[in-house]
């Protein structure tokens, strides 16, 4: 089976103008000081709150970022209305760059119009200035280069004043069209983090999912639901219902969550990988409680194999804005 996603997938290249020692989650770093900067960059009206602004649905730091919002012809917004974006930082995980030193980072976007990737280099340009980590450590963008089926061609150089090449570029997606057993691994660097609804501690969040409490239906049906609330929020092309087209044919939520009870794990081997991210907004350090490692799912995989291909790309679980919950995977029969 192929099929094409709405994925532009950037590299953006930069040069240290200090020396800047990473944090172990650096997604979090480049993810607060690019919003605070994307924010200034789109923002018209200098407001305090974005609630309250007209421009909302048309805006495109909510529309990249923030979320507030419904924007125009989306549904209703809801509190696991997945992000259209990825920053993969984890190749400078607990890493240094020095004083002149090159170093760069990935970022995807779903679904979102390619035309905004102008204020995204703004907003990158500006995070340079800012600075990064909470010793805000300054740093340039030097070339954002865009990833494609043709190859890897160059948006932005420094230095070069010519007009932006932007395009719209979709990622092919090969799998396999039916599979009775799949190998999933986990890599250190990308722990999943899984969380489960927890009313009586009236966590809207939920509580994170341990290694011995993760079960196959938990791991299908996240998959399942980021899919759809992606493409329901942030799929481009509509059809009359408001939903987005998936680019598969595939059964009903509902159907898809219950043939998720009868796949079963085996060879598991999960190991518990806790993640130390700060916020600069809260001042605070918060610890994202994961795990790590490999299992195999067995069972009628068939009608979850897209979806599995596609999370493979965009990644899974929460915290996967910031580069955590990546996998690989691959069809054993």
């Amino acid at each position: 089976m192929i099929f094409w996603i709405p994925v532009n997938e950037y590299i953006l290249e930069f040069e240290s103008l200090e020396d800047i020692r990473f944090p172990e989650l650096p997604g979090s770093a480049f993810r607060g000081v690019f919003g605070t900067c994307l924010r200034y960059e789109c923002c018209i009206s200098r407001g305090q709150e974005c609630h309250r602004c007209q421009l909302l649905r048309v805006c495109p730091y909510n529309i990249i970022f923030e979320r507030a919002i419904p924007a125009d012809g989306d549904n209703v917004i809801r509190d696991d209305t997945a992000k259209p974006y990825i920053f993969e930082t984890v190749n400078l995980s607990r890493q240094h760059a020095r004083k002149g030193e090159l170093f760069s980072i990935r970022v995807k976007l779903f679904g979102t119009d390619p035309t905004y990737t102008k204020y995204i280099i703004k907003a990158m340009m500006a995070a340079g200035r800012r600075g990064v980590n909470a010793d805000r450590k300054r740093f340039r963008l030097i070339r954002v280069a865009q990833s494609s089926c043709n190859g890897i061609f160059t948006v932005y150089q420094r230095g070069d004043n010519h007009e932006l090449d932007i395009r719209d570029c979709h990622l092919r997606i090969e799998c396999p069209n039916e599979a009775s057993e799949i190998q999933v691994i986990i890599p250190e660097n990308m722990p999943l983090i899984l969380k489960a609804r927890c009313p009586e501690l009236r966590n809207k969040r939920g509580v994170a999912i341990s290694p011995e409490g993760f079960t196959a239906r938990k791991f299908l049906t996240t998959a399942v639901r980021r899919t759809l609330s992606l493409y329901d929020h942030y799929g481009r092309k509509k059809d009359p219902s408001g939903k987005g087209l998936l680019p598969f044919n595939t059964r009903p939520e509902n159907e898809l969550i219950e043939l998720a009870r009868g796949i079963e794990l085996s060879d598991t081997e999960l190991f518990q990988k806790t993640c130390t991210r700060y916020s600069n907004r809260s001042r605070e350090k918060t610890s994202l409680p994961g795990f790590y490692g490999q299992f195999t799912l067995k069972g009628d995989l068939t009608p979850f194999i897209p979806y599995l291909w596609f999370c493979a790309v965009c990644h899974l679980g929460s915290y996967s804005i910031m580069g955590l919950g990546g996998f690989g995977i691959r069809r054993i029969r």
